[in-house]
């Protein structure tokens, strides 16, 4: 009986030693898969003060759907693979909640990755 439950202990650490094992790999390798992928992506993000957002984004920000919003934060984005934009927190007095908007250089809306679809929906 002793014999039976050294083997089952045994057993048991042998298959929880390499569960071990496995579990130390997939951590210490996902860091460095993340890591490669942050550097194909190459997304710089740098603070902006408000009074140095380009003219047409700061004219844009004082249109009516901005009214009484300020600016909390703004950061320009630029990317390898994308045209740069400035991504911009709102706060309003008496507010918790933010709001976040994306501007082009130009002082034009940029809503990010959305495409349309390449074809019309089909009715059944």
């Amino acid at each position: 009986m002793l014999a039976v439950a050294a083997v089952a202990l045994g057993g048991w650490a042998v298959a929880n030693a390499g569960t071990k094992e496995t579990a130390e790999l997939t951590t210490e390798n996902q860091p460095i898969a993340i890591q490669q992928q942050e550097q194909q992506d190459s997304v710089r993000r740098t603070l902006v003060e408000a009074e140095n957002l380009p003219q047409p984004v700061r004219t844009a920000l004082d249109g009516d759907e901005y009214t009484g919003w300020t600016v909390a934060t703004a950061y320009l984005v630029e990317s390898a693979k994308k045209s740069p934009y400035y991504e911009i927190s709102l706060e309003r007095e008496g507010e918790e909640e933010l709001k976040v908007v994306k501007f082009k250089p130009d002082g034009k809306r940029h809503d990010g990755d959305i495409k349309p679809p390449t074809t019309p929906p089909t009715t059944p």
